[in-house]
């Protein structure tokens, strides 16, 4: 995912708008939900039976949004629709 960020063109389009916007929060977020994509899968993915108070702990941490209902695995992020 994060070798799409720099190698697909609508993506490299985005992160130079928001390069020359000066929207570093914008860019901050999406380092943040590849970090808690790769995090959940490498240390949730492992669980059994905590995997429902794992995918609670990470919706409250962090500040990327996950659509109501399901598990924290149910979703990927996708820097587009931001």
């Amino acid at each position: 995912m994060y070798n799409e960020l720099y190698t697909k063109k609508e993506l490299i389009d985005l992160m130079r708008q928001l390069k020359d916007g000066n929207k570093e929060e914008e860019i901050k977020t999406i380092y943040e939900a590849y970090f808690i994509f790769a995090m959940m899968w490498s240390y949730g993915a492992s669980l059994t039976e905590d995997k429902i108070q794992f995918s609670g702990m990470v919706r409250s941490v962090s500040r990327v949004k996950f659509p109501e209902g399901g598990q924290c695995f149910d979703y990927f992020y996708d820097p587009m629709q931001m």
